[in-house]
């Protein structure tokens, strides 16, 4: 992909025209937990917890919709909330 990229710019920088439509297309699906890596290691609940705020951030704080992008019953939303 990258020797097509050079084979078909035209000019000394690779723009989204020389690259195949897949990639430009492509949006990633991967959660970055963090973004340093000289972080401390989390433990598996302390990024649920933080994930989950995250998503009731993102939906205005409505545990319903946020239960369900996480695929979770709201009232197991609710515990891991109190817990956490």
């Amino acid at each position: 992909m990258i020797e097509r990229a050079v084979v078909l710019t035209k000019h000394n920088l690779i723009t989204l025209d020389a690259l195949p439509q897949k990639i430009v297309d492509h949006q990633s699906n991967q959660l970055i937990v963090a973004d340093q890596t000289d972080q401390p290691l989390s433990s598996l609940d302390a990024i649920e917890g933080r994930y989950i705020r995250y998503v009731l951030n993102r939906v205005d704080g409505n545990k319903t919709e946020a239960a369900r992008i996480l695929g979770l019953d709201r009232k197991t939303l609710y515990r891991k909330l109190k817990d956490g």
